[in-house]
């Protein structure tokens, strides 16, 4: 991994750390585990500030809003679990 590395960057290894669960991550993508420590500390997980469901018979969705951004995700009924995480993490 180079020296520099950006918040974006930053931001990626923390969610792919969380997720991973993975105690060995660090060493694994050659990243210094007082550097991913710091970084999960400071750009902590997506939190929520209001969900719903819709019931509109014509299409029901599961609504998101993310509360650092205020981003809105509309879900569909059956929706891909790792895609809606995917983009979450992107969210951050």
């Amino acid at each position: 991994m180079p020296h520099h590395v950006t918040i974006t960057e930053r931001q990626a290894l923390v969610a792919q750390w969380r997720a991973s669960g993975l105690t060995m991550f660090a060493r694994e993508h050659g990243v210094p585990f007082t550097s991913l420590r710091r970084w999960h500390l400071k750009y902590p997980p997506p939190t929520f500030s209001h969900v719903e469901l819709s019931d509109s018979p014509s299409s029901p969705t599961l609504i998101v809003e993310l509360a650092h951004t205020g981003h809105r995700i509309h879900v569909p009924l059956g929706f891909d679990a790792t895609l809606l995480r995917r983009l979450m993490e992107a969210s951050c």
